[in-house]
């Protein structure tokens, strides 16, 4: 009774597999990856930069990075791919990142990139200088015409979590501010250094 049980049930799977093998991508969704990304470039306005020669990208390397074209990374082959770089523009200070969430075409063929920026959390330390973060992403070269959406960060990039140890749940349920924004803990064990 097990036997034929066993053998409808990998029967099922066996025809199933197949058809779940072979569903296609959707049609609107554009595969990329990314190329390189910082935090410090010459652009002082948000950007969206298209690049699709080692010639366009050694001018673009020294434009915006103020780097020697020599020093422009190198991995990519022009005849089936292309770059994307986006600049968020200035900042005042350092915590600011970016990344392409994703990439969807339109109906009519234009390539919609929604780009998330992070800012720096709330108490955040960030370095004091005028930062200008951007990302760069590689795309098929036979992708379209690229518009993008800023959106602001919910959470980290993709893959990132951070544990902050010295902050916790009982840090913010005992924490009260006092109007000039001074930690006030009742019980503070978290090292938080505000000698509550």
């Amino acid at each position: 009774m097990k036997f034929p049980a066993l053998l409808f049930v990998f029967a099922v799977v066996g025809i199933a597999s197949p058809q779940i093998a072979i569903l296609p991508t959707p049609s609107n969704t554009i595969k990329w990856r990314t190329f390189t990304s910082g935090s410090i470039s010459k652009a002082t306005k948000q950007e969206l930069v298209v690049i699709d020669s080692e010639n366009t990208f050694q001018r673009y390397w020294v434009r915006y990075m103020g780097q020697d074209a020599a020093q422009a990374p190198k991995g990519l082959d022009w005849n089936t791919e292309k770059l994307i770089a986006f600049h968020l523009g200035t900042r005042n200070t350092g915590g600011f990142q970016t990344w392409v969430q994703r990439i969807d075409r339109g109906r009519d063929g234009i390539a919609r990139m929604t780009i998330n920026e992070r800012k720096p959390m709330r108490n955040q330390i960030v370095t004091q200088h005028v930062t200008s973060p951007w990302t760069i992403i590689r795309v098929d070269r036979s992708s379209a015409e690229f518009q993008y959406s800023l959106e602001e960060a919910k959470g980290f990039p993709p893959g990132i979590t951070i544990i902050d140890p010295g902050r916790g749940r009982d840090h913010d349920r005992d924490r009260g501010d006092d109007k000039k924004g001074k930690c006030n803990c009742t019980n503070c064990s978290c090292g938080c250094g505000c000698g509550g």
